[in-house]
């Protein structure tokens, strides 16, 4: 049975954790504001100006990047794929978290370490291995640099055969992966026009490695599809995602909370907080259209329960009042494990031995989370879940729709633009002016040991 994702505020509000929290009167501040942004979407939509929110419903693309898939199983036993930011997060997360270890084995290079890469060209074979290339420029300097590491060094084992080895992922029209593909005549797949890389996940950019890895991608789909249908009022009571979104954005004007910890009690979902990381930041850390506002946007951090109860929490508890925390976990584990019964060496542990006895692993994970919501409670520190109801493909795909849906309003409640990123854009030039010698570091020899 295909069950919705839970999203839970209470400890959001005043009601819970008393007054550093919200109160109704703080929501009904924005409810007008929050109601033109969902029309203004719709109607932004309705121009083809959100083409992000049309990536589950291109069954074309999915037939397409399916049959590549099979054929792709069919000769290879291992695929690497290059790429940086949405072109590697979004894969790494629906491949961690929906693979199956009977399919393609999907390794993610986004790095620029020598040593990294050394290792990975050493454990694939050439022979059994597909390069997945994914740019949407098709002229990322990072990836451009894998590539031609990669391929060279399959080239020099496989001869000219080597671009039989190379998918590309890229724009539809133009770039360099694209003229290069239809030069040597190998697949590739298209990233919609309009579609930037962190809000890719939903498309060929996360889908194909996905589907190589084994994931059910229509049901991934078909959860994308619930959420934005759960999303279609403009009554945030009833909308997870513009709920979500007006929270967020309350604290930070309101209660001057700027750092957004999410805190993941599920392994499967790890790599959700890496890939929402850059979705929240790169859309939303930005100067407002009025400038006159100052800049905008609260940090987010990426954190892993039950491990770091036992090291961030001590700041989350009794550090600044200046976060809010998001739990995401799995209400249900599937083929969850038991601990045995108490053996007679376990005395040493003394009556706590009693409290784990026979218990369910996932059972001592979710008392963890609860545990924690409840200390953060009654210190007045917010925090909202979100609980999928099991770890499948139809809660992630819910999961990342209402992540893209809240970010998205987010922004316009913030006032910015959340598709562009111009600050990445001048790291962009400037590295290219650093390799091209024409600008130099700045160096300073004053303060140098």
């Amino acid at each position: 049975m295909k069950a919705d994702i839970l999203f839970d505020f209470n400890h959001m509000m005043s009601d819970s954790v008393g007054p550093s929290g919200l109160t109704r009167v703080d929501i009904d501040a924005v409810r007008s504001q929050a109601s033109q942004v969902h029309r203004g979407i719709n109607e932004l939509r309705k121009l083809g100006q959100m083409p992000f929110l049309d990536l589950p419903h291109c069954t074309e693309d999915l037939r397409r990047l399916s049959e590549l898939a099979r054929g792709v199983r069919e000769r290879f036993q291992k695929a690497v794929v290059l790429g940086v930011g949405g072109s590697a997060l979004g894969p790494r997360l629906l491949v961690n978290a929906l693979g199956s270890p009977h399919a393609v084995a999907v390794e993610i290079c986004d790095t620029l370490d020598a040593g990294s890469w050394a290792m990975t060209a050493k454990s694939a074979r050439p022979s059994e291995t597909l390069l997945v290339v994914i740019s949407k420029s098709g002229r990322t300097l990072e990836t451009w640099a894998a590539f031609l590491y990669f391929f060279e060094t399959f080239r020099a084992a496989l001869g000219d055969q080597a671009w039989k080895h190379v998918v590309v992922i890229t724009d539809p029209g133009e770039g360099p992966l694209r003229r290069l593909s239809e030069e040597k005549g190998f697949p590739s797949l298209e990233i919609a026009p309009g579609v930037g890389g962190r809000f890719s996940v939903l498309g060929p950019v996360g889908l194909f490695p996905a589907t190589l890895a084994g994931a059910d991608v229509e049901s991934l789909l078909a959860g994308a599809r619930r959420m934005e249908e759960r999303c279609g009022t403009d009554d945030p009571w009833l909308n997870p995602a513009l709920m979500s979104a007006i929270l967020q954005e309350r604290f930070e004007k309101l209660g001057k909370r700027n750092i957004r910890v999410l805190l993941s009690y599920a392994d499967a979902l790890k790599d959700f907080a890496p890939w929402f990381a850059q979705l929240w930041a790169e859309s939303l850390g930005k100067r407002p259209l009025n400038e006159a506002a100052g800049s905008v946007g609260s940090t987010p951090v990426s954190s892993a329960g039950p491990q770091d109860q036992h090291s961030q929490l001590q700041l989350y508890l009794d550090g600044p009042q200046d976060k809010t925390v998001t739990f995401l976990d799995v209400e249900e584990a599937l083929g969850d494990e038991a601990l045995p019964e108490a053996p007679d060496w376990s005395h040493v542990l003394g009556d706590d031995a009693a409290l784990i006895e026979k218990k369910a692993i996932h059972d001592l994970s979710s008392a963890s989370r609860l545990a924690t919501e409840e200390a953060l409670r009654a210190r007045g520190r917010p925090s909202q879940t979100i609980l999928l109801k099991r770890m499948d493909a139809y809660g992630l795909g819910q999961l990342l729709l209402m992540a893209e849906l809240e970010t998205v309003y987010a922004g316009q409640l913030l006032g910015v633009n959340p598709f562009d990123q111009p600050a990445v854009e001048r790291i962009k030039r400037n590295v290219r002016e650093f390799l091209s010698g024409r600008i130099t570091p700045t160096k300073s020899r004053n303060y140098m040991i």
